[in-house]
């Protein structure tokens, strides 16, 4: 007759051995099997963050001067956008706005090859993205998530 005291017993036995045999499966493995992998989507994330970021606060101090000089700097002359440092700054912004572009284009060209990288691409373009490219980063994250899901997927449909 089984009782719980047995039972246990047999329990405890049976789990030991199975700790023992993984521990010298794991003894095999090469310690960089275990090691998690890293995923490039998550450094194309921040590229094109700090680059987004870059440009907006281009685009906020074109604003500043605009705001200053009390009329919109398409309307002012040639020479009061010179004078107020306007048209130096929208080349910058113009030049920021290449590197975002840029670094969107990467982003949403790779392929994420791991889970947690899938997720963080979904939240950055569901996120920010949204906000940045509206229904043309919608595109291109839907792009990028079904490469993902395909990449990682044992089974092709």
């Amino acid at each position: 007759m089984l009782d719980r005291r047995h039972l246990l017993a047999g329990l405890a036995a049976g789990s030991a051995t199975v700790t023992a045999a993984s521990a010298a499966a794991l003894a095999l493995e090469p310690a960089s099997a275990l090691a998690p992998v890293a995923d490039p989507v998550f450094a194309a994330i921040e590229a094109h963050r700090a680059a987004w970021r870059a440009w907006d606060e281009a685009v906020i101090a074109c604003d500043r001067i605009v705001d200053s000089a009390g009329r919109p700097a398409e309307m002012a002359s040639k020479e009061c956008q010179d004078a107020s440092g306007w048209t130096a700054a929208n080349e910058v912004a113009d030049a920021l706005d290449v590197e975002e572009e840029a670094a969107f284009v990467a982003l949403f060209e790779g392929t994420p090859t791991t889970l947690p990288g899938l997720a963080a691409l979904a939240a950055h373009g569901m996120g920010e993205e949204a906000e940045c490219h509206g229904k043309v980063g919608a595109a291109w994250l839907l792009d990028a998530l079904a490469r993902g899901l395909a990449a990682l997927s044992p089974v092709t449909i």
